[in-house]
């Protein structure tokens, strides 16, 4: 049935990670309880680019003729900004006037999403706007690489005093180049960690703090092996911490 067409739609984009996408028919026809995101339209789109790129030059096409009947690509930034190559306009009375638009300059490439614009002028204007703003006031920042150390983390009754953190996939960061002299990255853990560690094990995060945006956290993995020390030498590490020595 139909409805348990759009059921299985709406499961499918919670296993592409859309939690906020629910769908009620087959058509994409207006219904009150349609929903979906800006954000979830853009990781929708990302997602759309890198699992389909056969298929994603179609978004660019000017135009397309069918049984004599020209139709026109209404994307205003085909026309309007150089780079731009996709993606989708829409409008219903609910939403009014919206885009998700995608532009690539050299290995850069930038998605908008635009919604609730009331004209198709201002949608062209807007998502123009947020485009240029995109490439030139924002940047994508490599903080750290798969696999690369970025700090330590205190060893308590281990073999070593420390324990190497490293990064379980590369660490990046989008925000407004002005503050980038403003962003500030710390390690967080409750330690010190008590040995045995396996390498491997998350036992921390790299916390990434940009004022007026929420903290970024990435995992950080123990970079080698710490064993338990052994009876004796746990007990010479008690009487140290009890005395002081």
């Amino acid at each position: 049935s139909e409805t348990a067409f759009a059921d299985m739609m709406t499961a499918r984009a919670r296993a592409l990670g859309l939690p906020s996408a629910t769908f009620r028919n087959s058509t994409g026809w207006p219904h009150d309880e349609h929903k979906i995101s800006a954000r979830d339209l853009a990781v929708l789109a990302r997602y759309t680019i890198t699992q389909y790129p056969e298929f994603y030059d179609l978004y660019g096409q000017r135009s397309f003729t069918w049984n004599g009947i020209k139709q026109a690509n209404r994307n205003p930034l085909l026309s309007k900004f150089t780079g731009a190559d996709g993606m989708k306009t829409g409008h219903t009375e609910a939403s009014k006037y919206g885009l998700v638009g995608s532009a690539k300059r050299g290995e850069k490439r930038m998605i908008v999403v635009v919604n609730g614009l009331e004209s198709n002028a201002l949608r062209a204007s807007e998502s123009v706007r947020l485009m240029q703003a995109g490439f030139d006031s924002f940047k994508v920042y490599s903080l750290f690489k798969d696999g690369e150390t970025a700090g330590e983390a205190q060893v308590f009754m281990g073999t070593s005093e420390t324990v190497p953190l490293i990064t379980s996939g590369p660490v990046q960061a989008g925000f407004y180049r002005p503050l980038r002299k403003d962003m500030k990255a710390r390690i967080a853990y409750k330690g010190p960690i008590a040995a045995p560690i396996a390498k491997g094990d998350q036992i921390a995060e790299l916390v990434v703090s940009v004022p007026g945006r929420k903290d970024e956290r990435f995992a950080l993995l123990a970079g080698e092996d710490v064993a338990r020390k052994g009876f004796f030498a746990r007990a010479m590490t008690a009487l140290k911490n009890k005395f002081g020595g």
